[in-house]
């Protein structure tokens, strides 16, 4: 079963049963560990023998998803997150999600998480024995398997994100300096990047954002916004112009404003996957607005 969630190929059911299992006892998190470190030496190998970086089809790492099949970049590397973070023999993986997509991930530890379109992932092939540690550029949704003697620590280049076993959402997005913290279950702690003091605590169904300087604590009023899951893209009251700010992370792209940008707030729901022009147009029935792409460029005027 294990090298069968490894490949990619096992229900969320048998996932969540795998993750018990690893759960019950130190002994079963260790062989968990010791087969994934095992099957990644072997996949590894056998992609570094006809490159050390290339487009892989991410069926090895990446369980595909009901809705899309995904495509990832894996960058094999043996830098450090961080000082004695990991060893110098384990391989760091870089995960980067294409345009319109979202990629389901399993780690050596049990975690399992979902990562955004657009997003980027660092994550060692195994964990070290005192800590576990990532890094996130964009959005993920991690379930993180308890372990009370290792933290997991998400790094971002804006602040950290420091758990022992937790449901959380996470956006880390220095385009538009932007960071939130959403908590679903467990409790999360917010430092500092590479500090261990606590700038915040959150408990159960509470929100933290950090954008510009200012900080923010409150209540999760309405879980829509993280159907993207599901590869969906939901939003309720929601100003039009934070609503370009999502498209340009999910889609890649940059809007540039001719004129004014319309004052007007919105509810609906549309699939990721569909792509930048079918959102466009449904924002357009309710905002009056014309646009152009440049793909060279990768920006989008709004007129």
């Amino acid at each position: 079963m294990l090298y069968k969630m490894f490949s990619g190929l096992t229900s969320e059911a048998e996932n969540e049963n795998v993750k018990n299992w690893a759960e019950a006892s130190d002994d079963n998190l260790s062989q968990m560990t010791a087969e994934r470190k095992l099957y990644d030496v072997i996949t590894l190998s056998e992609m570094k023998s006809k490159s050390s970086v290339r487009k892989v089809r991410f069926s090895s790492f990446v369980k595909y998803s009901s809705y899309a099949a995904c495509l990832a970049i894996l960058l094999v590397s043996s830098f450090f997150f961080g000082k004695n973070a990991v060893k110098p023999d384990i391989s760091i993986n870089t995960v980067t999600v294409p345009i319109g997509q979202r990629v389901n991930l399993v780690l050596a530890d049990g975690t399992n998480l979902w990562l955004n379109s657009g997003a980027t992932f660092k994550y060692p092939s195994s964990f070290a024995k005192d800590s576990r540690e990532v890094y996130l550029l964009g959005e993920a949704y991690f379930d993180v398997a308890h372990d009370e003697n290792r933290v997991f620590r998400v790094k971002t280049d804006i602040l950290d994100v420091k758990v022992t076993g937790t449901e959380f959402n996470l956006i880390s997005d220095t385009k538009n300096d932007e960071f939130e913290v959403s908590l679903f279950k467990g409790s999360v702690e917010i430092c500092q990047k590479g500090e261990d003091s606590a700038l915040a605590k959150l408990i159960p169904n509470q929100t933290s954002t950090f954008q510009n300087g200012i900080h923010n604590i409150g209540s999760i009023v309405n879980t829509d916004k993280y159907t993207w899951k599901e590869g969906l893209y939901s939003f309720h009251n929601k100003m039009f112009d934070k609503i370009l700010v999502d498209l340009e992370r999910y889609y890649c792209v940059d809007f540039v404003y001719n004129e004014t940008v319309p004052s007007h707030s919105l509810t609906g729901k549309f699939r990721i996957s569909d792509g930048l022009n079918y959102a466009l147009g449904i924002l357009q029935q309710s905002v009056g607005f014309s646009y152009s792409i440049d793909d060279d460029k990768r920006k989008v005027y709004i007129n």
